[in-house]
């Protein structure tokens, strides 16, 4: 036996473990592969996500400015929905039930674009990139209100909420005094459609995560159904759009962007939730504030960046860094008080044993941040518990 355990073993990387340390023996290469591999996928849609969504409002300001379409023909919809057609090619087969869910998230998806890109066009990209950090809040409470208790912030993340919120405040205020009603029409329009974006990522989430719909099976259904209801809004204002070949290439950027935009977000909802999904509009905002200023503000001063809207954009950023952060912390209070409970003792008679750690983990934001279903596996293995206070 001795002979046999001492003989060389090949791992993955194509090595002799003979000479390595004992660590280096029990590592599970696999799953450190496997681990690795899934954490490069997310890490690819991600900044997919964030170097898609920075051009998006930017190509539409330059459209305005250059060609001033009607907002009423609803033309910042086009390149929306031929974006998610475009996603959604590659989508398997929808069944008349996804259907109908991805529809469910269409309406609100519908409303919350009109709002927000409408509220764009009236404030432009400094202020609507602010304004629009609302989501989180929005996001928040509504997960509350229909979403399972894993997805509920937690008290800590309810303290950078308000923050957030005072940054908007700020920001609005700061509109009213400095620019006018119409920046602050523009406001209200961004600080809805976000609130009705927030109820469609919480049933993006719940429909994703439940295995209901699929990412790309979403963004064909939005295509599909958005280009429907364009058709018909294009029948009678088509004939108010003129673009030279500048402003056609214009909207074919846009189409990509939107394209990777609408696919990341999807895949995103469905692997981070809607709260950590809405976290990464922080770091995308942050590029549309910058971008935007440099490019628009000889055209267009109420674009320029002023020290009322760079420190109310740092609180509302501190403020979303925060939601994440300790969000991250209560992941992990929440798996270390997993492992701890999968560590408890079942003698004969059946009387479990638990340490006071392991019960401690497994209340407060731990709880909070545990899957119904691992909640209700943990209920069942402690339900003989006896002698431990909760």
């Amino acid at each position: 036996m001795g002979l046999q355990d001492d003989a060389p073993k090949a791992t993955p990387l194509g090595l002799s473990t003979l000479h390595l340390p004992r660590w280096f023996h029990a590592m599970q290469w696999p799953k450190l592969e496997q681990l690795l591999e899934q954490n490069i996928t997310v890490l690819v849609w991600v900044l997919l996500f964030l170097v898609s969504g920075v051009p998006t409002p930017i190509l539409v300001t330059q459209i305005r400015l250059l060609y001033n379409p009607p907002a009423y023909t609803l033309w910042y919809l086009y390149p929306l929905y031929v974006g998610n057609t475009i996603a959604g090619l590659t989508a398997p087969a929808v069944t008349r039930s996804q259907w109908g869910n991805a529809t469910k998230l269409f309406v609100l998806d519908a409303g919350g674009q009109a709002l927000t890109t409408a509220g764009l066009l009236l404030c432009g990209p400094p202020l609507y990139a602010t304004f629009y950090a609302s989501v989180h809040v929005w996001t928040g409470l509504i997960s509350v209100a229909v979403a399972p208790p894993a997805s509920h912030p937690s008290q800590k993340q309810w303290a950078a909420l308000v923050l957030i919120s005072f940054g908007i405040g700020v920001q609005g205020l700061n509109a009213w005094a400095s620019i006018g009603p119409t920046e602050v029409l523009g406001g209200v329009f961004v600080c809805v459609g976000a609130a009705i974006f927030g109820g469609g990522a919480v049933g993006t989430e719940m429909y994703l995560k439940g295995s209901q719909l699929q990412p790309m099976q979403a963004a064909w259904v939005f295509g599909v159904e958005g280009l429907v209801l364009l058709a018909v809004v294009g029948i009678l204002t088509a004939h108010e759009l003129v673009f030279d070949t500048l402003g056609f290439l214009l909207f074919g950027a846009l189409v990509l962007a939107h394209s990777g935009h609408q696919a990341s977000w999807f895949v995103l909802a469905g692997r981070l939730g809607a709260c950590n999904t809405t976290v990464l509009k922080a770091v995308q905002s942050g590029g549309i504030f910058l971008v935007a200023s440099g490019m628009f503000c000889e055209q267009d001063p109420s674009q320029c960046l002023t020290a009322t809207k760079i420190g109310s954009f740092s609180v509302v950023t501190f403020g979303v860094l925060a939601y994440s952060f300790f969000g991250a912390s209560a992941q992990a209070q929440a798996k270390k008080g997993m492992e701890e409970l999968s560590t408890v003792d079942l003698p004969a008679n059946g009387d479990a044993v638990c340490s006071g750690e392991a019960a401690a983990a497994f209340s407060g934001e731990a709880r909070d941040a545990i899957s119904p279903e691992r909640q209700t596996s943990s209920n069942q293995r402690a339900s003989g518990i006896a002698a431990v206070d909760f």
